[in-house]
């Protein structure tokens, strides 16, 4: 009894957390619940006890502190970045006095009955449980006076946080990292063959790529850098995006390998994601078998688990049958990588090709795939004008598609083309023939060139 009535109030002394309130409505529903007698004649430090039972089994700081640095995350877009040279790299970050103020403009959620002081407890726990780091201190100049090594980054003697223009943070890749994976499952659904969005440093923005290889989450890009390849993301005008373009291309080709999570290089299209979402009963699609190795063409029968998210965990029941026509149903999650949409490759344009043995009744347009893994070939190249020798690194039986890599490149190809064939003796003629006209020419060019 003592206690219950020299109770300090739990409700005023914890008011900084953000779900403090809650713990209250969480006391009335389990007194109502369980008819407690005694309910309506509690008393106000009566009610603080039991407040204080519940919040200390309810709340949980390291979760509240995780939703708040979520949410500040979210925001950091619109922050104002500071820069500071160090030797010849250039060290990036918002001070701790814009952060202070980012937060009561953006977050005001967090700053309702605190001081500058709680927010500052709230910051020196974003340090303490890894959402943001410290990382330099510049002097009144803005001049590098020291910075954080790698070393120190759990030791809180040094990584502080201090309301001041001159102490410089960031925010933690890892953690960066992982709201990236949350935020967006549909990276989650990218395979082989499927066009994302890369970023150009030599076009200075996004271009269209295609996913060519993918370890666990590296992901190898190739596109080109086509200033005419710049994908148009207006959402008011989307349709299906689940054709792979592979005619040959006057541009030379790159190739990038990237992290999946890398949110400032590769990201899905708005296509892409706009056809997955709107997946719905008797949508046609196609379902990888993990006991078959390949893909088949499948339909959703059911939609479980409806969210009313950006992007849906839903979960999807499919029916799909194999090439000996037996029957299966499965559960699959629809950002799932075993899904996909119904695949359709572009025609190969034969009509602009500058290849001089372009020939439309040549043998190589037959159905029947002449190529294996592992074939040593000739691909013409559009921007050489030569044949370069190459090797398959895939075929792609579904689609009559084959990887090619040559030189320091890869190119899907239609096994059907003019610009690839056997390396054969009349093609290593043709390479010795082009080669030897490349020389020439190269020759002849110099001999105009000033000293």
């Amino acid at each position: 009894e003592d206690t219950i009535y020299t109770s300090s109030d739990i409700i005023f002394s914890n008011k900084k957390y953000l779900y403090i309130d809650l713990c209250q409505i969480v006391v009335n529903g389990y007194c109502r619940i369980h008819d407690i007698p005694f309910y309506y004649n509690l008393v106000r430090q009566q009610w603080n006890v039991l407040n204080s039972i519940i919040f200390d089994f309810y709340f949980e700081y390291e979760r509240h502190i995780e939703q708040f640095g979520h949410d500040l995350w979210k925001t950091l877009v619109v922050i104002e970045i500071a820069t500071v040279p160090s030797g010849n790299d250039i060290i990036r970050g918002f001070t701790g006095y814009r952060l202070l103020k980012h937060i009561k403009q953006y977050l005001p959620r967090y700053t309702i009955s605190k001081s500058d002081y709680d927010l500052e407890l709230l910051c020196k726990s974003l340090i303490k449980y890894s959402y943001i780091r410290l990382a330099a201190i510049t002097d009144s100049n803005k001049s590098l006076k020291s910075k954080l090594d790698e070393k120190d980054k759990d030791n809180f003697n040094k990584n502080i946080f201090v309301n001041s223009r001159t102490y410089l943070y960031q925010f933690e890749n890892k953690r960066h990292r992982g709201f990236i994976k949350s935020d967006e499952p549909d990276r989650q659904a990218w395979y082989k063959s499927c066009n994302v969005q890369i970023y150009s440093s030599t076009l200075k923005g996004w271009t269209i790529g295609t996913i060519i290889d993918i370890q666990k989450d590296h992901i190898t890009v190739q596109y080109d850098n086509d200033p005419n390849n710049i994908p148009n993301n207006n959402n008011n005008n989307i349709s299906s995006h689940n054709e792979l373009d592979i005619n040959s291309s006057q541009t030379q080709q790159m190739r990038k390998t990237v992290d999946r999570y890398q949110d400032n290089v590769i990201k899905s299209t708005p296509q892409f994601i706009y056809a997955r979402k709107n997946w719905i009963k008797d949508s046609q699609l196609e379902v990888f078998s993990n006991r078959y190795k390949q893909w088949f063409l499948g339909r959703v029968t059911e939609v479980l688990l409806q969210q009313n998210n950006e992007q849906p965990y839903d979960i999807l029941k499919v029916f799909y049958s194999n090439n000996e026509g037996k029957e299966f149903n499965k559960y699959v999650e629809r950002w799932s990588k075993d899904l996909r949409e119904v695949q359709q490759y572009k025609p190969y344009n034969h009509s602009n090709n500058n290849n001089p043995n372009n020939n439309n009744n040549n043998t190589n347009h037959s159905q029947q795939c002449i190529y294996k893994k592992g074939s040593n070939v000739m691909v013409w190249s559009n921007s050489k004008q030569m044949w370069i020798p190459g090797i398959v690194i895939e075929l792609i039986t579904d689609h009559q598609v084959v990887n090619v890599r040559y030189g320091d490149f890869e190119k899907l190809m239609p096994w059907s083309s003019n610009d690839i064939r056997l390396c054969d003796e009349n093609a290593v003629g043709l390479l010795q023939e082009y080669n030897q006209q490349q020389l020439q020419h190269h020759n002849h060019q110099n001999h105009f060139q000033p000293y």
